[in-house]
């Protein structure tokens, strides 16, 4: 946050037949330094700590089977009595879900 604090404006070019372009860069600017302190004041730190942590360590969760599948697959194949296609099958359920949460998470949120 110190460094929008310090943010200077830009200085505008010689011969650049105004100073046009200089003021959007200074209103897109001043609009972001505005946001970030909008979003500082609005959420404690503990509040921005705590949902990093839950999206870390749900996605963390939610992508822990996409390497135990391939580094078990010998041992499940044997202990599941599974061939080649019906291990892909199990692989692909994932994809599946996904697939069919983000529809329902996006028809539910719209």
């Amino acid at each position: 946050m110190d460094d929008i604090k310090n943010l200077k404006k830009p200085q505008s070019q010689e011969g650049s037949g105004g100073s046009g372009g200089a003021e959007e860069i200074d209103k897109e600017a001043e609009a972001n330094k505005l946001a970030e302190a909008e979003y500082f004041n609005a959420y404690s730190s503990n509040v921005r700590y705590s949902l990093f942590a839950i999206i870390f360590v749900s996605n963390i969760l939610i992508n822990i089977d996409h390497g135990s599948l391939p580094g078990g697959a010998e041992g499940i194949k044997y202990k599941a009595n599974m061939n080649n296609w019906s291990f892909g099958v199990l692989g692909s359920v994932v994809y599946l879900g996904l697939t069919l949460g983000s529809a329902v998470a996006s028809a539910s949120l719209s």
